[in-house]
């Protein structure tokens, strides 16, 4: 077990930085003022990963090391950009924090993000994840552009399927932890499907999880992803979610397959109690109003035949695939349990 104090939790606050040198200076002297008051409460550590800036972004943070501020700063350097994965996983191997916060270098999330997650853990203690979620009912987007945020909304809208919790937004840098629980956690992502690793992780481990309404806020003086990296991007994140749970897509699939099928089927029935007539002979009748039919909507019978077969068949491989994921869990779940355990060994020897 770490030792934490008890009487004045340790709270680290993460930020991923990357050729920051315009803003980090301003943003964290504000993330430092707004902790001043919870300083009664709370002790603050501030992690700072430069994740391998080519300007000034390196010197200024560590410029904020040797200041007397009421904070531990300590400042995390790479020599060259591995992705802001890696960066945040840096950062939480350094922390040492009860609660765990990470925030984005140009607080596109405001720092009053800060207060609203220490206060949700303080409501329920048995919270493990605070997410904060511009997308849920009562968050704020502003000031971001129509097409990112299409493309952003449309993958988390996605996303969140592939999770067990009904989640909004699901990529999110800015976020709380239980802080030991997350350092138990093995990470290997490096770049931003890390946010997607380690909820899934925190859902294996039956972490409790809470979304609360976020305000995302660009600047005018933010740096602008370029589309291809946007949709590089989302390409990454639903490509992870696809790991994460390859039944999802399988069960829209085969849903709507079977749903066309049996649309198509119904069309063909309706038209039969319109148009059938009994001349004597019951499939008789029946076999010239098919080929009437047949003659007149082709494509009716065809749509139907094959919503239905490939529908039915769909839907059958996803019983098939939801127990093999059913026992890839349980074999992910013992081995995080052989890894906690060998761990707490290390710690112990």
């Amino acid at each position: 077990m770490e030792n934490l104090t008890v009487d004045r939790p340790l709270v680290s606050i993460i930020i991923p930085c990357f050729n920051e040198e315009e803003s980090i200076k301003i943003n964290s002297g504000l993330i430092l003022d707004y902790v001043q008051p919870f300083l009664t409460k709370y002790r603050f550590e501030l992690v700072l990963v430069n994740d391998g800036s080519t300007d000034q972004t390196g010197s200024i943070l560590d410029s904020l090391v040797s200041k007397k501020i009421g904070v531990q700063v300590s400042v995390v350097h790479f020599g060259v950009n591995q992705g802001r994965g890696a960066a945040i996983k840096a950062g939480i191997k350094a922390s040492h924090g009860h609660r765990v916060l990470v925030l984005d270098a140009d607080l596109t999330y405001d720092v009053q993000h800060i207060g609203e997650i220490i206060a949700a853990f303080e409501k329920d203690s048995k919270i493990d994840v605070v997410v904060i979620s511009p997308y849920m009912k009562g968050g704020t987007v502003r000031n971001v552009t129509w097409g990112r945020l299409l493309i952003s909304r449309m993958a988390n809208w996605i996303l969140s399927g592939f999770f067990d919790n009904k989640i909004s937004t699901v990529t999110c840098v800015v976020r709380g932890y239980n802080g030991p629980l997350l350092r138990s956690l093995p990470l290997f992502e490096n770049g931003k499907e890390l946010h997607l690793e380690i909820l899934r992780k925190f859902n294996l481990r039956s972490a409790k999880i809470l979304e609360i309404p976020g305000r995302l806020i660009w600047k005018k003086t933010r740096r602008r992803s370029n589309n291809l990296k946007v949709f590089k991007a989302a390409k990454a994140h639903l490509l992870y979610g696809l790991l994460v749970k390859p039944t999802f897509l399988l069960y829209y699939v085969g849903l709507f397959l079977v749903s066309v099928g049996f649309y198509e089927l119904a069309v063909i029935s309706v038209s039969f109690f319109k148009n059938f007539h009994y001349q004597g002979d019951f499939w008789q009748s029946l076999w010239f109003f098919l080929a009437s039919e047949f003659a007149h909507s082709p494509h009716s019978f065809f749509i139907t035949g094959l919503g239905l077969i490939l529908g039915l068949q769909t839907l059958s491989f996803l019983a098939l695939f939801q127990v093999l994921k059913l026992q890839q869990e349980e074999s992910l779940k013992l081995l995080l349990a052989i890894y906690d355990e060998r761990r707490t060994s290390a710690c112990a020897e």
